[in-house]
């Protein structure tokens, strides 16, 4: 998996891939890190993308147990997004196995330092 770099002159979005993910199945993590990028929180799920746009992002409607029924937006930037190899993904907080999405996703979100002290 590619990491993204600033400087990566790679285009943020792309009309081939948005059109290839809308109406796929993505598994999504997601870490959360503090300031020093320390691990904080961590989470996984998968589901079906039912809007790619340019603005808003990529919509995913979760199919996994815990948060089935939520919509999650994503960035739109696709760079993110890779063809998955075929396979069982095992969630790891629920034990869950989603065989062979089209496509995964993970993504480091950083909380600001905080700017009171």
């Amino acid at each position: 998996m590619k990491d993204i770099k600033p400087g990566d002159h790679q285009p943020m979005w792309d009309s081939n891939i948005a059109s290839e993910l809308a109406g796929a199945i993505v598994y999504v993590g997601i870490t959360y890190v503090d300031h020093e990028d320390n691990p904080t929180f961590r989470i996984e799920f998968f589901g079906l993308v039912t809007e790619v746009d340019e603005i808003r992002g990529v919509a995913i409607d979760c199919h996994n147990d815990v948060h089935r029924g939520q919509t999650f937006w994503l960035p739109p930037d696709l760079r993110a997004f890779h063809r998955a190899k075929p396979g069982n993904y095992k969630l790891e907080s629920t034990g869950e196995n989603l065989v062979d999405p089209d496509f995964t996703t993970k993504w480091i979100m950083t909380e600001p330092k905080d700017q009171s002290q």
